[in-house]
């Protein structure tokens, strides 16, 4: 693949899937999995993708976090 297609995160390339992939994890888990709160989510990797890359787009490697759960994770 074309690495222009590919955005840097944390020393990291982050797939041209990954956006694909966050929503239909945002559709399955659809509140933050720490205080429920369906507003300001974000997709986090329990892994993270400048540690292992192969887990990016993995559905058992993401967790649904709201933006202040996520600062503490």
């Amino acid at each position: 693949m074309f690495d222009f297609f590919k955005r840097k995160i944390r020393y990291a390339y982050r797939s041209p899937k990954w956006r694909t992939v966050r929503e239909a994890h945002l559709s399955h888990q659809p509140n933050c999995q720490v205080c429920n709160r369906d507003k300001d989510l974000e997709v986090h990797h329990i892994v993270p993708v400048h540690i292992d890359s192969t887990k990016e787009l993995d559905p058992n490697n993401l967790i649904t976090l709201c933006s202040k759960c996520h600062l503490i994770f």
